[in-house]
C-alpha cells in the first residue's frame, strides 16, 4: 500500500475526472442553448415561431441545468464515500480539501460563460472521512 493521502488523492481525482466529463458536456450544451436564446432575443419583432423556439430553448435550458445539478449532487455523494485509510496522518488529512480543489483546477473543467464552480470539500479528521463537502454551482442568466 502506498501513502494514504496519495490513495485518497487517486480516488478523489477519479471522481473528479468522471464528474468533469459529464459537467463539461452539459455546460457546453447550456452555453449553446443560451447563445441560441440570445440570438432570438436580438429580433426587434419576434415572430410567433421565434416565441415557440424561445419557449423550447427555455425548457431545454432548465432540463440541462437540472441534469448539471444532479450530476454535481451525485459527485458530492460519492465524494463522501471515499475511504480514508485508518493509518493516515491527521495533519496530512487537513490538506484534503485543497487536494480536491486542486484536482478540479488541474482538470481545467470548463464551466461555460454562465456557470461558476465553487468547490467546498470538508474532511472529518477525527473519523477519517469526507463529510458534507460540496461543489456548488452558481448559474447566472
Amino acid at each position: 500500500m502506498g501513502d494514504p493521502v496519495d490513495e485518497v488523492k487517486k480516488s478523489a481525482n477519479q471522481l473528479i475526472d468522471r464528474w468533469g466529463s459529464e459537467f463539461t458536456r452539459l455546460s457546453k450544451a447550456i452555453d449553446k442553448v443560451l447563445k441560441d436564446m440570445e440570438d432570438l432575443e436580438k429580433a426587434k419583432q419576434p415572430s410567433p415561431d421565434d416565441k415557440t423556439k424561445k419557449a423550447k430553448l427555455t425548457l431545454t435550458r432548465d432540463q440541462l441545468c437540472k441534469a448539471l445539478k444532479d450530476c454535481t449532487d451525485d459527485f458530492n455523494v460519492k465524494l463522501k464515500d471515499v475511504k480514508i485509510p485508518p493509518k493516515a496522518d491527521p495533519d496530512l488529512l487537513k490538506k484534503l480539501p485543497d487536494i480536491v480543489r486542486e484536482g478540479i483546477r488541474r482538470k481545467g473543467i470548463p464551466a461555460g460563460r454562465h456557470i461558476t464552480i465553487v468547490p467546498k470539500p470538508d474532511v472529518d479528521i477525527k473519523n477519517l472521512k469526507f463529510k458534507g463537502g460540496t461543489i456548488d454551482l452558481k448559474l447566472s442568466f
